[in-house]
């Protein structure tokens, strides 16, 4: 028998039955604070790789079966969008930074608006993106409307 430290409740077993806390804490590490730090922010303890090589090979399946409910190994979209969209961010900044002794056909102000600001457009055209995908998938109904 064990004794919560939260409730002050006694139990068996790994976590508290009365309020769910575990009975032994385990200790902070740098390990365990990076882990923490990723899953705040991303949640992609297991299914972004999972996620992206199922939409690079089965793209239509993945997303049906996502709508269907089979979301726990999968990550999330707006989660997905963001981490996919800061790679990308990432990538045109080293590019450009690599490619600037060549002539560009952008000017300096456009160039700037996207390395910089990358993320932030795609996110406003999201809205635009939807519209497109709901307006070819519809006659197919894909759409769980």
């Amino acid at each position: 028998m064990q004794v919560c430290k939260h409730c002050h409740l006694s139990g068996e077993g790994k976590y508290c039955s009365h309020c769910g806390e575990i009975y032994q804490a385990t200790p902070i590490t740098i390990s365990s604070i990076l882990h923490e730090v990723l899953h705040t922010f991303t949640h992609t303890d297991k299914g972004i790789l999972h996620t992206l090589k199922n939409l690079a090979l089965h793209p239509g399946i993945m997303q049906r079966n996502y709508m269907e409910g089979e979301r726990k190994i999968n990550q999330k979209p707006f989660s997905l969008f963001f981490i996919c969209g800061s790679m990308a961010a990432i990538v045109l900044h080293f590019m450009h930074v690599s490619s600037q002794g060549y002539q560009s056909t952008l000017d300096i102000a456009e160039v700037n608006f996207y390395r910089n600001y990358y993320v932030i457009l795609q996110a406003v055209l999201l809205p635009y993106y939807t519209l497109l995908a709901w307006t070819i998938f519809l006659p197919q109904k894909f759409c769980l409307c």
